[in-house]
Parts: C-alpha cells; sequence; structure tokens
C-alpha cells in the first residue's frame, strides 16, 4: 500500500566563532551581526561540504504518516 509520510531532516554542523570571555554563547548569539555570522559561517560550510552529505538518515529526526495530505491527494502521486 502505497502510503505518504513526512520525513523531517536536522543537518547539523560544526563552526567556530570568537566570543568574548565575558559572553556566554546565548548572550553572544541574541545580537543579531552575531546570529547572521553563525548562519552564514554554517551554511557556507554545508553547501561546501555538499549539502546532500547532512541528508542520511543520521540526520533524520522524525517520519510519520502524512494524515493531512495522504497519498492519491496530488497528481504528482501518480507521476513519479
Amino acid at each position: 500500500m502505497k502510503t505518504a509520510i513526512l520525513v523531517e531532516f536536522a543537518p547539523r554542523t560544526r563552526v567556530v566563532v570568537d566570543i568574548p570571555e565575558n559572553q556566554s554563547v546565548l548572550e553572544w548569539a541574541e545580537n543579531s551581526k552575531n546570529f547572521d555570522l553563525l548562519v552564514s559561517k554554517a551554511r557556507k560550510q554545508i553547501i561546501e561540504n555538499d549539502v546532500e552529505n547532512y541528508l542520511s538518515g543520521d540526520n533524520v529526526t522524525d517520519y510519520v504518516e502524512d494524515e493531512e495530505c495522504p497519498y492519491g491527494i496530488f497528481y504528482t502521486d501518480y507521476t513519479k
């Protein structure tokens, strides 16, 4: 029986940034410029290391049957 399943990935990468000794990581990241830097570095690293490498079973965080849009509701369900 064909079934529609929603699969969720959570790619994770490690980046290195300079944080002042008197700040926690959370305090540092509350600054929008710092947060943007963090996101930019992580995104660049994932893209440069082939995003496909981050979309594997190791990074699947959840999968559930799609009850809102079950198999057969979309034309593309029959054309793939």
